[in-house]
């Protein structure tokens, strides 16, 4: 496991001719790592995660099933990302309930007013096409059924509710979807 990690400190150090990791990914890293510690609250539980998937994450040095002759730089590329999926998972596994965040109609509020703006920012509404008008007009009946919601003493039923889980994830799965695109968009840190 040390000589991995020198040969992580080597692969990604700026002086490096063969920069196969860039600087972004210890940001990604840290950010996975403080979030793991924000959700298990302990050190030495946090140390065991890291240490687990850190073991587990030489998985991603065996060789594929069509690899014809083992590529070292390929692996070491993808080693921090299976270290970091891996380390998801186990923190997912082990702290399940604190993970997925209540609910509520402000929540659902809030992340239709932004979706709402993101929406204008973006200048979707310019576009002519049918297909986007008609994803409008249903976010906008999804909109205003969560602003009726948030600003009234509707009781909430069973259905009410899935309508407004169901939005959010559809919220949420847009702005991740922005997201990612927008990070892959970007150059390198080293640039």
């Amino acid at each position: 496991m040390i000589l991995v990690a020198i040969l992580f400190l080597y692969f990604c150090w700026p002086s490096s001719e063969k920069r196969l990791i860039p600087i972004s990914v210890f940001a990604l890293i840290a950010g996975v790592l403080f979030e793991g510690k924000r959700l298990v609250g302990k050190w030495k539980i946090l140390i065991y995660m890291v240490i687990s998937s850190f073991a587990l994450s030489f998985v991603s040095f065996l060789p594929g099933k069509h690899e014809h002759h083992y590529n070292f730089d390929l692996h070491i590329e993808f080693w921090p990302y299976s270290f970091i999926l891996i380390f998801l998972l186990i923190s997912l596994c082990r702290n399940e309930k604190n993970i997925i965040p209540r609910l509520s109609e402000g929540n659902t509020l809030i992340q239709s007013l932004a979706i709402i703006y993101w929406i204008i920012d973006l200048g979707i509404i310019s576009l002519g096409n049918g297909f986007i008008w008609a994803l409008l007009a249903i976010g906008s009946l999804f909109s205003i059924f969560s602003i009726v919601n948030a600003l009234t003493d509707l009781p909430l039923t069973k259905n009410s509710r899935f309508i407004l889980s169901l939005w959010s994830s559809i919220i949420m799965m847009f702005f991740a979807i922005d997201n990612i695109i927008r990070v892959y968009q970007n150059d390198a840190i080293e640039t």
